[in-house]
């Protein structure tokens, strides 16, 4: 993990190197995430996230053909806030 150091605030850097700012603006502007990057985001596997879904922890949006999944951004959140 890298320490992004500005003027006023430090950020640490996830796996694709964003900072959580510029996650969160592309989460705004791009509300449907992908497997590998909600993994990434989180610092687990893209199996866990399988997993997670299977369970049917976290929610999802498949995509028209029916077989790619999205995560919505919002949904996440709260997946994330219901858990603490």
């Amino acid at each position: 993990m890298r320490i992004l150091k500005t003027g006023r605030e430090n950020f640490n850097l996830n796996a694709k190197g964003l900072t959580m700012e510029a996650l969160k603006e592309r989460q705004a502007r791009i509300e449907l995430l992908t497997k590998k990057e909600v993994a990434n985001f989180w610092r687990v596997t893209t199996r866990t996230i399988d997993r997670l879904v299977s369970q049917g922890k976290l929610p999802f949006v498949r995509l028209p053909g029916g077989r790619t999944i999205r995560f919505r951004a919002t949904d996440l959140d709260k997946t994330v806030e219901a858990k603490a």
